[in-house]
């Protein structure tokens, strides 16, 4: 009896090494698809940073040019709703805005216009290695500068418009076959001028 058991158990480690075998090669298989797979979606994430951040950059440098020139944004503004901007917006008795000219968005366009990353646009010229990241793949810039709203504060003499920024940044990723990138952000901020 003892024999019979003996020699059923000989032909067991076959199958036993083809199943670590088969087991191994599975987790294989499945690491590699993986690492495959996150590589993607790292290099797709990172091509939706870089442009996300020239987008941030471009809506950073308006900010700036905003709190260097706030009377010059103020004015562009008011004159982008059709007020004349030495005279500003003085409301009535009744709380009712006068009535307004031709409303000329030049004014936001013209104040828009160097804050970008195109030199032929009157842009800033990138100081980077052009090895690394070629500035004709990444650029930014103000897309549209725009007044949603005006207000007067008649106590404080003020008035307060509200403005929105649009800026777009583009960049194209050789790596991965990533491809060319545009991603927008909008920014609402607020002016204020003295009546």
């Amino acid at each position: 009896m003892n024999k019979l058991l003996l020699n059923s158990r000989k032909g067991i480690a076959v199958p036993v090494v083809l199943l670590i075998v088969l087991c191994v090669m599975v987790m294989t298989v499945s690491v590699v698809h993986f690492r495959k797979q996150s590589k993607q979606q790292n290099v797709s994430n990172f091509h939706f940073l870089r442009v996300n951040f020239l987008a941030q950059s471009a809506a950073q440098h308006m900010l700036l040019k905003l709190s260097v020139f706030p009377q010059e944004a103020y004015d562009s503004g008011v004159l982008g709703l059709g007020y004349c901007p030495f005279r500003g917006i003085v409301y009535d008795k009744d709380g009712n805005p006068p009535a307004a000219g031709k409303a000329s968005p030049k004014g936001l366009e013209i104040f828009a216009k160097d804050c970008n990353s195109i030199e032929d646009e009157g842009g800033i010229e990138w100081v980077i290695d052009p090895e690394r990241i070629a500035p004709s793949m990444n650029k930014y810039k103000i897309q549209k500068l725009e007044v949603i709203s005006a207000y007067n504060d008649v106590n404080a003499k003020k008035t307060y418009l509200t403005a929105k920024i649009v800026s777009v940044g583009e960049g194209k990723m050789e790596k991965g076959n990533a491809g060319f990138r545009k991603e927008q952000l909008e920014k609402v901020i607020q002016l204020t001028g003295a009546n």
